[in-house]
């Protein structure tokens, strides 16, 4: 740990820098590409397409739906092992997107 500063402090700027990190992915960038209503799945490119997938993206949105769920009921019941596989999950995560970051330097 740090010294002299607060594990408090520590989880509230965590908890703060991951809201903005879904506030962009989940709320801006949806925002920027809209065609029209927000949050009809039809609005989305690969949906609409003739050539796209319409069906996988539905399912991959009822799939975030339900692993949303999980992670509530797992924090209800078993806050430490859910906290260590969300943070394993969000590492590996960053992992994968940030040579793509590096890349659009």
């Amino acid at each position: 740990m740090l010294p002299n500063v607060s594990s408090h402090l520590l989880v509230s700027t965590h908890v703060f820098l991951e809201l903005l990190h879904y506030g962009v992915w989940i709320v801006a960038l949806p925002l920027i590409g809209a065609t029209g209503a927000v949050w009809s799945v039809r609005t989305i490119p690969l949906a609409r397409h003739r050539r796209g997938w319409p069906k996988l993206i539905g399912a991959v949105l009822v799939c975030g739906l339900f692993l949303v769920a999980l992670l509530w009921i797992g924090f209800s019941a078993n806050y430490a092992l859910t906290r260590d596989v969300y943070f394993a999950v969000a590492i590996a995560h960053v992992l994968a997107e940030a040579p793509f970051l590096l890349r659009m330097i």
